[in-house]
């Protein structure tokens, strides 16, 4: 748009009124694209088993299944109901593995109802566990959980042929999960116990010999993958401007994939972790990936458009956000695109009322450029 109108007109701040123009313009912002990735964080390794765990509820067929999971070697231990489990079942499943396999000093898991419950909270403050949690539709944020729950998927849906876990078919399975090398050529039993676990597969009896030095090489070798990894994804990555709180901004829609959603910051947590309020009152967390500040104010005169995929309270969030009721926010002295600078539709109103002329741009009159006397 500016190079065409380079080529066409001219007026003082040209640049700058097409790009307020733009950032007005709420079609344009909608339908902007998704914000670039930003550079990988990851927390360092831990220094024991156990040290650093992450849990996650997700459902398969009949079944709600359970991840306990250690960071370290990726040990998985499942727990399943026939029901919706209520905040003190997946309490005592989490005590259990505590109880078998050592308290963690962290743990990590969504903001499912059950890890937000104030009984799940209260019990890890009792054990002395800090717990941190990943924002929805981010699974990046949480990838040594989305891989184990991925292959317990796996394992649920395809050995399982009853889909029960406490199947002969799973439990063997599982064995032979705990048994497989990862990336770092080391199977979890072996980073836990320092030898393979002996299975139903036949194994020559020095195969469950112990190998400390080679757990210790395992370590390092985890390690330069980590480093590699890293550096392969910042290579198109780049650093997003961190928002504050009381910032206004759009949301991404993860079903239209639009940026229609307004927003306001009302906490900041960890890992670029942002939590949202919207105008109906709904508190959200968010990446900020999924977060684009708004640079100019929606338009109020018209309502915004109602898209397909999003709910009748997100419409009214839209509209209720673009016609400033956001948090009590008021646009009355918020200054229009199409007035001059430093002028408001309110300023404008207050001297129309009291017969003064409104204050306006400078009209200087310039004189015709006299050159060499002629």
């Amino acid at each position: 748009m500016k190079h065409r109108a380079r080529q066409t007109v001219f007026w003082p701040g040209k640049s700058n009124d097409i790009t307020l123009w733009v950032e007005s313009c709420q079609a344009c912002q909608e339908r902007l694209p998704r914000q670039q990735k930003e550079p990988l964080m990851h927390d360092p390794l831990p220094t024991r088993v156990f040290e650093d765990v992450f849990a996650d509820l997700f459902l398969v067929g009949p079944l709600h299944v359970l991840v306990y999971a250690d960071r370290l070697s990726g040990w998985p231990v499942v727990h399943q109901w026939r029901h919706d489990p209520s905040a003190r079942e997946v309490t005592q499943a989490v005590i259990e593995n505590f109880v078998d396999l050592g308290v963690p000093v962290r743990m990590r898991s969504d903001i499912g109802p059950q890890f937000e419950a104030h009984s799940f909270q209260t019990k890890l403050r009792q054990w002395g566990v800090g717990w941190g949690n990943t924002t929805p539709h981010y699974p990046q944020s949480n990838g040594h959980v989305e891989a184990s729950v991925a292959a317990m998927k796996d394992l649920v849906t395809k050995i399982s042929t009853h889909g029960d876990i406490t199947s002969d078919e799973f439990t063997r399975g599982m064995l032979e999960f705990r048994n497989n090398p990862r990336e770092n050529d080391k199977s979890p039993a072996e980073i836990i116990f320092r030898h393979p676990l002996r299975s139903i597969i036949p194994a020559h009896r020095t195969a469950y010999a112990t190998r400390w030095q080679s757990a210790m090489e395992g370590r390092h070798r985890q390690t330069a993958i980590d480093v590699e990894v890293k550096f392969r994804y910042d290579e198109h990555a780049r650093p997003l401007a961190p928002l504050s709180l009381g910032s206004h901004g759009r949301v991404r829609d993860p079903t239209s994939k639009l940026w229609y959603k307004v927003s306001v910051v009302v906490g900041i947590g960890r890992y670029r972790s942002y939590r949202i309020k919207f105008a109906s009152g709904s508190v959200l967390w968010r990446n900020r990936r999924f977060l684009r500040p708004m640079v100019a104010v929606p338009n109020t005169n018209e309502p915004p458009a109602f898209h397909g995929g999003a709910g009748a309270d997100d419409s009214t969030e839209v509209q209720q956000a673009a016609a400033g009721q956001l948090d009590g926010t008021q646009q009355d002295n918020i200054p229009s695109a199409s007035l001059p600078p430093g002028t408001t539709s309110n300023s404008l109103d207050t001297a129309a009322d009291a017969g003064q002329q409104p204050v306006r741009q400078g009209e200087r009159l310039r004189k015709k450029r006299v050159m060499f006397d002629i």
